[in-house]
C-alpha cells in the first residue's frame, strides 16, 4: 500500500509531483530485487484519474514491463467481502505462472450495529454547530462529524451511516450514535478493518486511528490472498 494523499481526492492530487507519490518506485525496485512468487499494490482509485490519467499510464507500462509477471487490476470494496464498509479501493495483482481469478463478492453476515462496542462509556460534547449537525442524522449509528462544513454531495456520503460505515481515513472524525454520542472506539476501528480481536495496540489511540485509517481492509486482503494460494 503505496501513499495515498497523493492521489487521492481528499488530498491535493500532486501525485509523483509530492514525494511520497515517489513511493511507488521503491515498491518496484523491491519487486525487481526480491523477485517474490505475487505482490499486491493497493491504493485509491483516484490514482486511475490522478494528472488526466498519466500517473496510472506511467504505473501501469512500468509494471507491465516487469519480466515473468501476470499483472492484474480491479476496484475492490471492502462491503462486498463480508463487512459493512464503503471501502472503494485500487489493488493490483502480480504473480509469476499462476491462474489467478478475483475473489467473489461474500455476503454481510452482520449488520453495522454489531460493529458497536458497548462496553464504552464515554461521553462526547461537541459543539452547538456540530450537535445541530448530528441531529439531522437520528437514525445512523456512525457519523463522520469530517463532512460538516462539506457540500451537499459529501452530505449526501454521510448518510452512509446507518448501513454501511463510511469509507474510513486517517483524517476520518467519527463518532457513534448508538446510544449516547461518543467518539468512535479503537476497537470498533480495528474491527470494521477486519482486524481479529487480539491484534495488538502499541501506540497511541490518535495514532493508531490514522494507521487503522490508511490500512488496507483485512477482509478484502485476505480474499485476494487465498485465490492468489489455493
Amino acid at each position: 500500500g503505496f501513499p495515498c494523499q497523493p492521489f487521492s481526492a481528499a488530498g491535493h492530487k500532486k501525485g509523483f509531483k509530492h514525494k511520497s507519490g515517489n513511493v511507488f518506485w521503491s515498491c518496484l525496485e523491491l519487486i525487481m530485487v526480491k523477485k517474490p512468487k505475487y505482490f499486491i499494490l493497493e491504493n485509491v482509485k483516484g490514482l486511475l484519474s490522478n494528472d488526466k490519467g498519466k500517473t496510472w499510464k506511467t504505473i501501469w507500462e512500468a509494471l507491465n514491463r516487469l519480466q515473468g509477471y501476470a499483472i492484474d487490476w480491479r476496484i475492490l470494496n471492502t462491503k462486498d467481502y463480508g463487512i459493512p464498509q464503503n471501502r472503494e479501493r485500487l489493488f493490483i495483482v502480480g504473480h509469476v505462472n499462476k491462474q489467478f481469478t478475483w475473489p467473489s463478492p461474500v455476503p454481510c453476515e452482520n449488520r453495522l450495529a454489531d460493529y458497536v462496542d458497548k462496553t464504552v462509556q464515554e461521553d462526547y460534547k461537541p459543539s452547538q454547530i456540530r450537535r445541530e449537525y448530528i441531529k439531522k442524522f437520528p437514525n445512523h449509528i456512525f457519523l463522520d462529524l469530517g463532512w460538516v462544513a462539506a457540500d451537499n454531495a459529501r452530505q449526501s456520503y454521510a448518510r452512509l451511516g446507518r448501513e454501511l460505515m463510511p469509507c474510513l481515513c486517517a483524517r476520518s472524525q467519527l463518532v457513534c450514535l448508538h446510544g449516547t454520542c461518543r467518539n468512535i472506539s479503537v476497537k470498533e476501528l480495528l474491527a470494521i478493518q477486519g482486524f481479529s480481536t487480539d491484534f495488538k495496540q502499541v501506540v497511541s489511540n490518535t495514532q493508531i486511528k490514522k494507521q487503522i485509517g490508511n490500512s488496507m481492509s483485512v477482509n478484502v486482503l485476505e480474499n485476494i490472498i487465498k485465490s492468489l494460494i489455493y
